[in-house]
């Protein structure tokens, strides 16, 4: 594992279950300060369950998420209660005085001790991290498919409102720094204008820019050009691929396979709630080894 010092995002036996659907089944992943990692892989495979899951927006079922060094969720009581049922299954198929039925019995005993132990410990955890999450969200700026702009506010106050209703900035502050990055994109002229008056590339122009004004550690774009006209797409990307350039940590969600070759320094291909192949670029494109990654890009590329 690379030095410590420079990981950003750690998640281990990350699982996430959706009534009786594994949609996440036990990633363990280290994104370093300055990666831009590419997820890749078919619809339905956990891609944007787990970009939410990085910073909780999706609570996770059990698993451990830390973000510089410091856990936002952690759950094992999940695994524990699972293991028990397994064990309890086992122990019914033997017989009532076989000597590994005892055993069998004696392990469950522990493990709901384990389990019990382990939920007053979440639960301590669970109300220290109330108070802390919102701060470490504040350092994971997130892109959505559908932009989501408040539509009875002007772009200018859009990108100022978290900044000041969080004492993160003053009014002029915040207003100086929304302008300096709308002037950036190009959009300076719209700040006056409401969401409503503006095209899907610009509205998700803006929600970017929203996310940029929080002077985030790391950006998470959820398929940030799903819901855009073909021709829109372009004008997105690249306002992505300039933020890349200058050396913000991201994880990305997208179909859009060149995007993903010029922008990931990893690409992660997920597969039924795993990641099945991850590598550089160029391992991943060029030499794909895994079979279903090789059978995917042949539908894609």
């Amino acid at each position: 594992m690379e030095n410590n010092e420079k990981v950003l995002i750690s998640t281990r036996n990350l699982v996430k279950i959706f009534d009786v659907v594994k949609v996440l089944d036990n990633i363990d992943i280290d994104i370093l300060d300055g990666e831009k990692v590419v997820i890749i892989g078919p619809s339905g495979s956990g891609k944007s369950t787990f970009l939410r899951c990085l910073n909780l927006l999706e609570i996770p079922t059990s698993g451990l998420v830390e973000f510089k060094g410091e856990p936002l969720f952690k759950c094992y009581s999940n695994f524990v209660k699972e293991e028990i049922k397994q064990a309890k299954k086992q122990a019914r198929k033997l017989s009532k005085s076989s000597s590994e039925k005892s055993e069998y019995q004696k392990q469950i005993a522990e493990m709901k001790k384990q389990y019990k132990e382990q939920l007053a410990e979440e639960k301590v955890f669970r109300k220290k991290m109330e108070l802390n999450l919102n701060t470490h969200r504040q350092k994971m700026g997130m892109v959505f498919q559908q932009f989501n702009l408040f539509p009875h506010r002007t772009v200018l106050q859009n990108i100022t409102l978290a900044p000041i209703k969080l004492k993160l900035a003053t009014e002029e502050e915040a207003n100086n720094k929304a302008r300096e990055l709308l002037k950036r994109v190009g959009l300076l002229d719209k700040q006056d204008s409401y969401p409503g008056q503006l095209s899907g590339g610009q509205k998700q122009r803006i929600a970017i820019v929203r996310a940029l004004a929080m002077n985030p550690s790391v950006m998470l774009f959820d398929e940030p050009t799903s819901a855009l006209d073909p021709e829109m797409v372009g004008e997105v990307l690249d306002l992505i691929k300039d933020v890349a350039e200058g050396g913000m940590t991201m994880v990305i969600v997208t179909h859009e396979m060149g995007f993903a070759k010029e922008v990931g320094t990893r690409i992660l291909f997920m597969d039924e709630g795993k990641i099945a192949a991850q590598g550089t670029p160029d391992e991943i494109f060029n030499n794909p080894t895994h079979p279903r990654l090789v059978e995917f890009l042949s539908k894609v590329l």
